[in-house]
């Protein structure tokens, strides 16, 4: 265990020193002691506090980093280990914590490297997600769609599903038609994209990609 050479004073049980509600509301406590003989329990009382404060600040630098806390004079090398126990406790000041200080929601995410835009979210790593509706009208078999957000390459993922269908209501709905991307038309800022159906409905997608 570190060693720590500053101890409080007149801290048994018994102690000569004077009651707090008294020390509170003596006139010494303005102006210091005065020429003749001062009380040796109003002396204890001062020395008291300044050396629990004294002591309990030591212990803590002691406890925190292991190292021994000297009555050796060296106010530099004291106030070096302090910091260095503050650290176990509090984050120190770096130029991570400025850069955040003071910003808003968008601005912390912008920082981390989040962002957004119409329809699209880009992660800290670079991936994309965005989405997007497009419609076949009657007798289209291939629409060319462009994303809401250029990728970096031609290497994403498209997931195309039914949104809907107009039909006159008195027959029974059509059954949904194979939808599909054309492999060689993808490109950063969009594909082409097939359905086998008669038409007349849109498409939602979901692309993710870098």
């Amino acid at each position: 265990m570190a060693t720590n050479d500053f101890k409080p004073f007149a801290t048994g049980a018994g102690a000569n020193v004077t009651a707090q509600a008294e020390w509170a509301s003596l006139p010494t406590l303005f102006t210091g002691f005065q020429s003749g003989k001062a009380s040796s329990a109003q002396v204890n009382k001062a020395i008291r506090q300044a050396s629990f404060i004294s002591a309990a600040l030591a212990q803590y630098v002691a406890n925190k980093t292991g190292q021994n806390v000297l009555d050796d004079g060296d106010m530099a090398g004291f106030i070096a280990k302090l910091v260095s126990g503050l650290g176990k406790d509090f984050q120190p000041t770096d130029a991570t914590l400025t850069n955040l200080s003071g910003k808003s929601v968008a601005g912390l995410l912008s920082y981390l490297g989040f962002q957004e835009g119409n329809d699209w979210v880009k992660m800290p790593s670079g991936l994309i997600i965005q989405r997007g509706t497009f419609g076949y009208n009657p007798g289209i078999i291939e629409q060319n769609v462009t994303l809401q957000r250029a990728f970096t390459s031609n290497n994403y993922g498209v997931t195309m599903t039914w949104s809907d269908r107009n039909f006159d209501g008195t027959s029974t709905s059509p059954a949904p038609a194979s939808v599909a991307i054309v492999a060689t038309s993808k490109k950063p800022t969009g594909f082409r994209a097939w359905q086998n159906g008669a038409g007349g409905y849109n498409v939602d997608y979901i692309a993710v990609g870098y």
